[in-house]
């Protein structure tokens, strides 16, 4: 395995010195891996895949009410629910679904 530098935010050095080295690797696969997808991946599948995913979400529910709500909300609960999540996967503890969190905070406003 070769070994690359990537600019990160400041605030992250500290927890990835921190971590252990297991988790350093899982990082490391999984930069391998995006690189690899992002490599083999044309605009038009890029495009597709968007597509697609657009229309699970509409499928599922997601209003572009709550688009705007989740985008306008200063990234606190994205930021919040991205960094539980990854916790539970580099954990190996269950992880809750994007549309648990959705149905998470239509709770909180019904």
């Amino acid at each position: 395995m070769a070994i690359i530098e990537l600019p990160v935010d400041e605030a992250v050095v500290p927890i990835y010195t921190s971590i252990p080295e297991e988790y350093r690797h899982k990082i490391g696969l999984m930069v391998s891996l995006w690189l690899k997808e992002l490599h083999g991946n044309s605009p038009e599948r890029l495009l597709a895949l968007m597509s697609q995913i657009g229309e699970n979400a509409q499928s599922r529910g997601l209003t572009p009410e709550i688009l705007d709500e989740l985008l306008d909300d200063d990234d606190k609960t994205i930021r919040k629910e991205f960094l539980e999540g990854w916790h539970q996967v580099m954990t190996n503890t269950p992880t809750r679904s994007i549309w648990d969190v959705l149905d998470e905070i239509s709770n909180e406003e019904g």
